[in-house]
């Protein structure tokens, strides 16, 4: 893996898939959950699709878990915590 950052052992994999996804369907086993999206245990009606807003906390989450210096990897990205968001 390319790492763009000078310190790999500051890296951590984000799982930003909900709780459920993260218990049950797997994770990297390092990996720390930060949902991006919330199930609200209701669906669209017409769709069957479940209704899931985004996690208006996640900025605020992600945080409060990690150091600024620290560089996250979720997905296929990376990113570092700033000032005001990712």
């Amino acid at each position: 893996m390319n790492v763009p950052y000078d310190n790999a052992d500051t890296i951590h994999i984000v799982d930003v898939g909900t709780p459920a996804e993260y218990i049950f369907i797997g994770h990297a086993p390092m990996a720390v959950n930060v949902p991006l999206a919330v199930f609200q245990g209701t669906a669209d009606p017409n769709t069957l699709r479940p209704d899931m807003p985004k996690n208006e906390h996640f900025i605020a989450d992600v945080k409060k878990r990690f150091k600024e210096t620290d560089a996250m990897r979720s997905r296929s990205y990376f990113f570092k915590i700033t000032g005001s968001g990712l």
